[in-house]
């Protein structure tokens, strides 16, 4: 078996632009009552470039595993899936393998034996092929860990060269989606290696907190937060990925996750109700989804138009909460995942993902149109062009914001090169940059998999980018 880069391979997926949009349908949506039941024909198949048909599992053999015989056969999920494509037929559809529920133990048995990788993988392809799919989707939760092996980093890289040498024969194109905390790296995933095997590598940019943890916290923060303890300063967005792309990661295969869910949480004290407030427990359960703690984003909006609430936009960690009560919620609305969506861009992602389709408000139930959180997503992608080596993002920074992040349209321009910069090659490590002659650009520096670094300019406009802080920050307030 040969080793080869991404950048190597003439496939129409590799030619990676930052508008790519990957959507997870869990498919046990259909048996949800009301406004959380949603069935395949109800997926708008013009919102994402990627669905993603969750789940199958995995035979000890190494064969394919259907989880959900009703849906996926009597029901005929599988080929109703694939006629989406009748309506779109430039639509990419997946089949993604694995899931919490899986656990690893049958994965690290089968990663760890040469013959029931190759098994694996043909069983895989031959799976794809039978349905139509136009790729897979390893979600196996987590190599090395529940039930791993210490062996599993290793085998997880050989499994996945195996799955790309077969998939990639018949056109099939493979994404991984990984736990994205930088623990993950050391214990689970060698970023180095796994990117020269996989098309993309969707990050689960979320469950960063837990009702169970004490004290409130956000589901998916974009940025750290003052309010929050040191010990969870790296539960955001922004630390994961500078984590996977310190780690080896090229920033246009990392897929940045968006939940289209959030965490409740009972209060302490109905009167202590910020961020970090004393809980003693997970909020109560939702109509649909039926699980303490987490919270649809259909259920969510339902909530907050009774009234009653009182809605906080937490601008450290860009993510709205609300709480009634004793109840808090952090979730993500069309305004959170704009900038999210715009952040993904700025830095040069590959695009993002959702998990999951059904969570948004399908219907319109809540008088912001039906997908509102998808829509502002598909807004906030086709807002700017860019792929290959140069994007352009319409964004602007404001004082103090973290280095990268983006709020509202303007002019910033943002070029990824290969060459050194105007004033020289300033890359010499991971991080930023300050230009010597223009205090008002910076480069963010990462490594290259052809050696050196790639470095991607970004302009903080009539601001000034403060090195001591690592933000565009007001020109009289910086040492230039």
């Amino acid at each position: 078996m040969s080793d080869f880069s991404l950048n190597e391979s003439e496939d129409e997926e590799n030619i990676t632009g930052n508008d790519t949009f990957f959507c997870y349908y869990a498919t046990w949506a259909t048996y949800r009552s009301g406004n959380g039941k949603v069935d395949i024909e109800n997926i708008d198949p013009h919102l994402c470039t990627h669905v993603i048909y969750t789940f199958v599992g995995l035979q000890p053999t190494g064969e394919v595993k259907i989880i959900d015989s009703w849906h996926d056969y009597s029901l005929n999920g599988l080929n109703r899936f694939i006629n989406l494509k009748k309506q779109n037929p430039s639509l990419k559809l997946l089949l993604a393998m694995g899931g919490w529920n899986e656990g690893s133990t049958t994965y690290s048995n089968v990663a760890n034996s040469p013959s029931l990788r190759s098994a694996m993988a043909t069983n895989v392809v031959n799976f794809c092929k039978t349905y139509g799919f136009d790729g897979f989707d390893l979600d196996w939760e987590y190599p090395g860990q529940r039930g791993g092996a210490a062996s599993d980093r290793v085998a997880f890289i050989e499994l996945l060269k195996e799955l790309r040498t077969k998939l990639e024969r018949e056109g099939l194109i493979l994404t991984t989606a990984v736990g994205a905390s930088a623990h993950f790296i050391t214990s689970s995933y060698n970023a180095a290696e796994m990117v020269k095997y996989v098309n993309y590598i969707l990050l689960m940019t979320y469950d960063l907190r837990s009702a169970y943890d004490g004290v409130t916290g956000q589901n998916s923060p974009l940025y750290s937060s003052p309010k929050e303890s040191s010990s969870v300063a790296t539960y955001n967005m922004h630390s994961a990925v500078n984590a996977w792309i310190q780690a080896g990661a090229t920033a246009s295969q990392l897929v940045l996750g968006i939940p289209l869910y959030g965490k409740s949480f009972t209060l302490a004290s109905a009167s202590n109700n910020g961020l970090g407030a004393r809980s003693s427990g997970p909020g109560p359960k939702g109509p649909y989804t039926d699980e303490p703690g987490t919270l649809n984003y259909i259920e969510v909006c339902e909530k907050l138009i009774q009234g009653g609430w009182t809605t906080v936009w937490d601008d450290d960690q860009k993510v709205p909460y609300s709480y009634k009560g004793t109840e808090w919620i952090g979730y993500d609305n069309a305004e959170s995942v704009k900038g999210k969506t715009e952040y993904a861009k700025s830095r040069g992602l590959g695009g993002v993902m959702i998990y999951s389709l059904e969570q948004d408000d399908v219907y319109g139930a809540c008088g912001g149109g039906k997908y509102p959180l998808m829509n502002s997503i598909k807004s906030a992608l086709s807002g700017s062009s860019g792929g290959g080596g140069t994007t352009t993002t319409t964004t602007t920074q404001k004082p103090g914001q973290t280095t990268s992040s983006t709020t509202t349209t303007s002019t910033s321009t943002t070029t990824t090169t290969s060459a050194p910069p105007p004033s020289g090659s300033l890359c010499q490590s991971v991080g930023s940059v300050r230009d010597p002659n223009n205090c008002s650009i910076y480069y963010v520096c990462e490594k290259n998999p052809a050696g050196g670094y790639k470095q991607t300019q970004f302009d903080c406009k009539t601001l000034c980018f403060d090195t001591a802080k690592n933000v565009c920050n007001w020109c009289y307030s910086v040492s230039c």
